[in-house]
């Protein structure tokens, strides 16, 4: 059975009071009461709409003029959950289309990335020491004199054929050029480098056959 207005409403201010998240609320409410009852986008809106005081479960009229939409909303709006599409943000606060949102959001010189991916997550413990490691370096009295002469290395494996993959300008409605997947099986080589904060020293390929080690270095 369908869920009225009201009645959803109801569970969402229900949600809000018991401090329930926006997804974990339409989570619930959909495990409850079968799939697609309740959208996100929907929590976020009433949601928004009690934070402000307001907790009336009427639709609240409308004036026949078309809603303005300002930057600090938006950008609010963005802090709470930048991961969201132009169609949910136009959702949540009300603009008349998804393009209204694109609009400010170029107006305000935001664009859609991906983020990226750290190489592995730190713990609390690894993060709180990363944080006093660098806050001692800074009170170093040596100041630049410590780190200045540190010279830093590391290994790192090479195709011997590289496919430019890069980003293209071409005229619209045509398609760059396809290039080849990356053949993970080629041919490959390890290159060493070393680099202080200047630039980078030096460099070379481990010949084949040679194990990464200690001595290795020391040569």
């Amino acid at each position: 059975m369908t869920l009225e207005k009201i009645q959803l409403r109801v569970l969402i201010l229900y949600c809000w009071k018991r401090r329930v998240s926006t997804r974990d609320a339409a989570k619930k409410i959909c495990d409850t009461e079968g799939e697609g009852t309740a959208h996100y986008t929907t929590v976020s809106r009433w949601y928004k709409r009690f934070d402000s005081g307001d907790l009336n479960l009427e639709d609240q009229p409308r004036s026949g003029r078309p809603s303005t939409l300002g930057n600090a909303d938006l950008q609010a709006a963005l802090e709470d959950e930048p991961s969201s599409s132009s169609r949910e943000l136009a959702s949540i606060l009300g603009a008349s289309s998804h393009q209204t949102v694109l609009n400010l959001l170029h107006q305000m010189d935001f664009v859609h990335k991906k983020p990226r991916q750290d190489p592995y997550e730190l713990t609390e413990a690894q993060a709180k020491h990363h944080v006093e490691v660098c806050r001692q370096l800074l009170e170093n009295p040596l100041d630049d004199r410590f780190s200045k002469p540190i010279v830093t290395s590391d290994e790192k494996w090479v195709y011997l054929v590289n496919h430019n993959r890069q980003k293209r300008w071409v005229p619209r409605g045509q398609n760059p050029p396809s290039v080849p997947r990356q053949n993970r099986f080629g041919k490959k080589v390890m290159i060493c480098v070393w680099w202080n904060f200047e630039a980078v020293l030096h460099l070379e390929l481990v010949p084949d056959g040679c194990v990464v080690n200690a001595e290795l270095y020391c040569q």
